[in-house]
């Protein structure tokens, strides 16, 4: 367009100059009423100008003119280099009148750190520095301005502003919303949601100290991968024996979509102990207590990531904060080196604060999870959350405690960042997240955004860095925005919210930017939701897992090839559609419908009896139970059907189907006395436990023999453990908590210590020295102060303990003082008791009753104070 208008550096357009340039813009294009830009004739790019024209001209903002801008250095953002420049801003017609402001546009783009050296006003031959100064500096519509202040009555002259800034190190974004029937609409109060996918409250799952569960258990239960019954299962373990789940464990987009959960895992990179002294986590292994780096770097295309945690003590002192800071490079870089993470994230290892100083004065720890007081409010968080500290998410709650505070925080109208930490995963864990999904997930009220500590840290960084702004017509929107770009930053998802009147189907979201991979959209009430995904990774692990499913053709790689394919643009998505549905399919999944038990419904005393199973239809690919007795003290039963009679009385024996746990089947069974024959002796066992404390076995297996080797960890944090006998069969359960057990106020803590045992040498005794070096018991500088362990669900009967103790001399004040009171039977250790480094003379305890509430107590005491009392092994003989 051409028009007639000569202005100069300062000069006002006049009411009629605006109406000659909006004359001229409706004259170009094709004009419809009640429009400010037709939509023809023009790209979309020439319309956006066009408009910004069009909303300049009437913004009237004061003119300025920047000169001399050049590089003076770097700022160091988080240990990022970002350049630093420095400029005079000429502003030629500032307020004159002490008192007044006005806003001024710097930059036509966004910047951060901006530092106003000073403001002075130049007249001719004269120069003042006192009748101005700079108020608020802040970015608007992708602008940075400020407001520029008349202290004082000013004469005529140019204001010169002098400052020092940061460009915006961010990444710009554009999509476009219109109806599909050209109707009007409104599409107002644009943001980024609180919570991704607009979710109500967000809650974050975080695994400590690197075990192998983290695979075998919780990932593959939520991505309904193999549940092997070895929990040492890793990424290509041989099966043994196990099952899959029949459902993911998902919420969704907001859109319809499932968004699989994903959890944040504190890991051993580089730390080792005496029996690993290269390090816990290897590159490989299908037998390792711990996550190797081939889970982790499968796990982490599932957006599974992992944490600073212990470093190596063996290497740098864990007293020494600065020492630790050392060891946190060593971490990052096994880790990065690894896996490509970076990680970014410390979760508190072992109650240490030293650890925490290390973390807040290192420039890798961005964020903490640690025991301190501070909660974070999503919804109204409006500053940096870089070196703060997320709110204790412990292990010392008990889930039903957690899912009690769970229930509260999921009913506040501004609910806190909520989570969990666990160690070793195990069949409660699995449990607890189950409860979560039925309640807050899809399979619930889909209220939960449930991600790891990581991704909702960067999620909400990326709301309190980023602008967002809302162009167009009635019939078009364009929305841009501008997103920090942060090269550790790992999840590249944002959700927008604003207010509409139009229903979601007829809304039409399209975009020509290639950063963006694809979008969703839904609309409810008057709140729309878009999802914007622009993970320059996306295509990359679809190809990834549509070409193992292409190798494999299982059911398992073809629900994840599909899963990361839907995270593209229709577009891009189809050929990759194309090749999963020209795989052969192996032979569909059958799902079972119904199981039918057979076998007797009388039992005697004594014996036992197999039920077995009938499934329909008949050829079901579903085929797996899990028995269950409704009272253990009259009859158990076995992971085989195996139902044993212990007393008289009635029973109901019930299966469950493993893939689909609402089928199931029970059968009354009726247990008597029998014959006036002597009664068969009852099913004899023996269980062995004992401690670990760098450990997360849970059941190894010795020579043949299963024990029950528990982190020392649980005995506080945990409710109970499954005990089993030798051959691998439960038999009953420990409890752990001191809140569940009778008079717990008058009860000690648990105490277990490595220190108190002596260096064992050789393995002279039945089990290796690795199994008996922890003395779990009482220390206290109360006398008579006990500890209390006690074991439910035993079969009734009569059992013998054997204790194994082992303790370092100096650590023992007159052994013959420690006493063990069973069944309310109390006995002391004798005085010749061969304590120090003793691997094979157990302390024995016969004749122990067990009734029919199936409970065992054991007691440890002291009668001196100070005096570390326990024991480091223990065999339950069922006579």
């Amino acid at each position: 367009m051409t028009l007639n208008i000569n202005k100069k550096t300062g000069d006002t357009l006049t009411a009629t100059e605006i109406n000659q340039i909006v004359s001229e813009i409706n004259t170009k294009l094709d004009s419809q009423p009640g429009k400010e830009l037709s939509t023809n004739d023009f790209t979309d790019v020439d319309k956006n100008l066009l408009y910004g024209l069009y909303r300049e001209i009437n913004s009237a903002i004061t003119n300025i003119v920047k000169k001399g801008e050049r590089q003076i250095g770097f700022f160091d953002n988080n240990n990022k280099q970002l350049p630093l420049y420095e400029a005079f801003f000429e502003v030629a017609n500032p307020p004159r009148t002490a008192g007044t402001e006005a806003v001024v546009m710097i930059l036509n783009e966004p910047s951060e750190f901006i530092y106003p050296l000073g403001v002075s006003l130049k007249k001719p031959a004269t120069e003042s520095y006192n009748n101005y100064s700079v108020g608020e500096v802040y970015i608007e519509d992708f602008s940075t301005k400020l407001t520029l202040c008349c202290d004082k009555d000013a004469p005529e002259g140019i204001v010169v502003i002098r400052l020092q800034y940061v460009r915006f190190p961010g990444k710009r974004l554009s999509f476009q919303i219109s109806s599909s029937d050209n109707s009007p609409f409104t599409f107002s109060n644009v943001k980024i949601a609180p919570l991704k996918y607009n979710k109500k409250w967000v809650c974050s799952y975080t695994i400590d100290d690197s075990p192998a569960e983290a695979f075998s258990r919780v990932f593959s239960r939520i991505n309904k991968k193999w549940m092997d019954n070895n929990p040492k299962y890793h990424v290509n373990s041989p099966r043994t024996t196990g099952y899959y789940n029949s459902n993911f464990l998902v919420s969704t987009d907001g859109a319809g979509n499932d968004v699989r959960w994903s959890f944040l895992q504190a890991i051993f990179a580089t730390a080792g102990n005496s029996y690993n002294p290269d390090g816990l986590m290897k590159d490989d292994s299908t037998t390792s207590n711990y996550t190797t780096w081939k889970d982790v770097n499968y796990m982490k295309h599932f957006g599974n990531t992992i944490a600073f945690h212990n470093i190596n003590n063996l290497k740098f002192n864990e007293s020494d904060p600065e020492q630790i800071a050392q060891g946190f490079v060593d971490d990052y870089n096994r880790a990065f080196e690894k896996t490509g993470l970076r990680m970014k994230i410390l979760a508190r290892p072992d109650g240490n604060n030293n650890y925490v100083t290390a973390a807040q004065a290192s420039p890798l720890v961005d964020f903490l999870r640690t025991a301190g007081s501070q909660r974070i409010y999503p919804k109204q968080l409006t500053t940096s959350l870089v070196k703060q500290e997320l709110q204790g998410i412990t292990a010392g709650s008990s889930y039903a405690e957690k899912l009690a505070e769970f229930a509260t925080v999921a009913a506040s109208d501004n609910p806190y960042w909520a989570g969990i930490t666990t160690h070793t995963p195990d069949a409660d864990t699995i449990t607890f997240l189950e409860t979560m999904y039925t309640l807050y997930g899809k399979g619930g009220n889909d209220s939960v955004w449930f991600a790891g500590i990581e991704e909702v840290f960067e999620y909400l960084q990326l709301k309190v860095l980023s602008h967002v702004k809302a162009t167009g017509d009635d019939n078009k929107k364009i929305v841009d925005l501008f997103l920090p770009d942060f090269e550790n930053f790992h999840f590249k998802e944002v959700s927008i919210i604003a207010n509409t009147n139009i229903p979601a189907d007829k809304i039409i979201v399209t975009t020509e930017d290639n950063s963006i991979k694809n979008i969703t959209f839904s609309a409810s009430g008057t709140t729309a939701l878009v999802n914007i995904n622009y993970n320059e990774k996306a295509e990359e692990l679809t190809e990834m897992f549509v070409t193992r499913y292409e190798q494999s053709a299982t059911t398992e790689d073809k629900e994840d090839a599909l899963y990361f394919s839907n995270k593209l643009n229709p577009i891009t998505r189809q050929p990759y559609i194309n090749r999963i549905n020209a795989v052969t399919d192996p032979a569909p999944s059958l799902p079972v419908t119904a199981i039918t038990i057979t076998g007797g419904n009388n039992i005697e005393v004594g014996k036992s009896g197999n039920l077995s199973i009938s499934y329909t239809p008949v050829n079901t690919t579903q085929q797996g139970v899990t028995w269950s007795s409704s009272d253990t003290t009259k009859a158990t039963v076995t992971t085989a059907g195996v139902v044993t009679a212990i007393a008289a009385g009635n029973v109901t024996i019930t299966a469950r189907s493993t893939y689909n746990t609402t089928i199931s089947n029970s059968i009354s069974m009726t247990v008597s006395e029998g014959s006036t024959q002597p009664p068969v002796p009852q099913q004899q066992f023996k269980a062995v436990l004992a401690w670990t404390e760098g450990f997360s076995e849970t059941y190894p297996v010795v020579d043949s023999q299963t024990l029950n080797y528990f982190r020392s960890g649980y005995l506080t944090s945990k409710d109970q453990e499954i005990i089993k006998d030798t051959q691998g069969t439960p038999r009953g359960k420990l409890i752990l908590k001191k809140a569940l057990l009778p008079d717990s106020a008058n009860l000690s803590d648990i105490s277990v210590s490595v220190g108190s045992n002596p260096v064992l040498e050789g393995d002279l005794g039945v089990y290796p020295d690795m199994y008996i070096n922890q003395n779990a018991g009482v220390y206290s500088a109360t006398v008579g102060a006990q500890v209390l362990r006690r074991f439910t669900d035993l079969p009734q009967g009569t059992y013998k303990l054997r204790l194994l103790i082992s303790m370092k001399p100096a650590t023992v004040n007159n052994i013959s003082n420690q006493y063990f009171i069973v069944q309310g039977v109390k006995s002391y250790l004798p005085e010749d008791y061969p304590y120090g480094n003793n691997n094979t003379t157990f302390f024995e305890i016969e004749n122990v009753a067990v009734s029919e509430t199936g409970i065992l107590d054991i007691y440890i005491g002291n009668n001196i104070s100070y005096a570390r009392s326990g024991f480091n092994l223990l065999e339950i003989i069922k006579i």
